[in-house]
């Protein structure tokens, strides 16, 4: 929600709407390891996985997932699922080992 001051009446005007609620808030942004953060393994892939109870962005989501190189974080293709009830998981391959440590970005709209 913004505030300004209308030019023609001198009062004070509000815009915006917070009816989105938490979803429509700044990003949620985790950082992961390449190795414990994954999990076990399972029919030949490791999961990642990040729960709506701790992102708190709801179920419409955008989802970036990036990959440390360096010092630098690069965009990266990769298998996500979102559930029904706003849960995320990341796939990758078991073998060979396609584990990386990165972070992901959650936007909700």
């Amino acid at each position: 929600m913004g505030i300004f001051i209308n030019p023609f009446t001198g009062q004070l005007d509000f815009t915006g709407s917070s009816g989105g609620g938490s979803s429509t808030s700044a990003n949620y942004e985790q950082l992961f390891n390449a190795t414990t953060d994954w999990g076990s393994p399972s029919a030949g892939v490791y999961t990642f996985v990040l729960l709506q109870a701790t992102h708190a962005k709801g179920t419409k989501l955008n989802i970036n997932v990036y990959e440390l190189n360096g010092s630098d974080y690069q965009s990266v293709g990769i298998t996500s699922k979102i559930n029904g009830t706003g849960d995320i998981t990341l796939e990758v391959l078991q073998s060979p080992d396609n584990r990386f440590e990165g972070k992901i970005i959650i936007g909700g709209y």
